[in-house]
């Protein structure tokens, strides 16, 4: 009997030594009850609680920062997150943080977490940064958000975004853009592939000058969107639907917009 009360009580002084502390609990608890309210329920005002209003999020490809990055501003994100949450609830969506690491200094906390998200005909994992402060109240808000993917499970196909597929998809991307006989729609979907938004929007914008093609403004739009720039984004679905009424647009492209 004596081993097993010793093997117990080791369990329990592991357990001890990793127990978090009243400030990670409640950072942590911060973080993940503002995602779980913008993912499964799309609560724009309880998910932006936990952000500071200088709070930017750059979306890279690996967790160094890179040439490929798109750092987006508070208000743009806002943007971004008050046409996604416009969006039905689907009501089975769900995001879970795990292998957590909590980090604070002082009134500076850092969270490190693997975000799973689950969601109609798929998931998709990233890792997370979240970089906080603890106001004079006590109150943990984020200030800054470094995310890149990990994992994207569509229907069958799952893609793991490791230096492997990124070495892949520069490749693509390099022979498209040489190519003299590669079309708009090509050059595009390699761009996406390779999450180099900014270069695909720069790419759209020329396409655009003077076209009378709606899927080039709604490739435009789509791209836009994913860099931030909203306004862009309407403006040129707006174009698309002018250019042809039938033509299907993206989801923050409502009517009236």
């Amino acid at each position: 009997m004596r081993p097993l009360l010793l093997a117990l009580t080791g369990l329990l002084l592991v357990g001890a030594a990793h127990a978090r502390t009243a400030d990670e609990a409640a950072l942590l608890r911060t973080i993940k009850k503002a995602e779980q309210a913008g993912f499964e329920r799309h609560q724009l005002k309880r998910y932006l609680e936990a952000f500071a209003p200088t709070c930017t999020w750059t979306i890279g490809r690996r967790e160094k920062p890179g040439e490929y990055d798109t750092v987006v501003p508070y208000a743009d994100h806002v943007a971004q997150q008050t046409e996604r949450f416009e969006l039905p609830v689907a009501g089975k969506d769900r995001v879970y943080l795990q292998d957590e690491k909590v980090t604070i200094e002082g009134d500076d906390g850092t969270v490190r977490a693997r975000v799973a998200r689950h969601f109609f005909g798929g998931s998709d994992e990233w890792m997370r940064v979240y970089t906080a402060k603890k106001s004079a109240k006590g109150a943990w808000h984020v200030t800054a958000v470094r995310a890149w993917p990990l994992r994207e499970s569509i229907g069958p196909q799952t893609i793991l975004f490791d230096d492997a597929f990124w070495t892949y998809a520069d490749k693509m991307v390099e022979e498209q853009l040489e190519a003299d006989n590669a079309t708009f729609e090509s050059r595009m979907v390699a761009l996406v592939q390779a999450r180099r938004f900014a270069e695909a929007h720069a790419l759209t914008v020329k396409a655009s000058e003077g076209s009378k093609d709606p899927l080039i403004w709604t490739a435009r739009a789509e791209a836009a969107f994913e860099i931030g720039k909203l306004d862009d984004a309407l403006a040129a679905a707006r174009k698309a639907r002018q250019l042809d009424p039938a033509v299907s647009l993206p989801f923050f492209a409502r009517p009236g917009r």
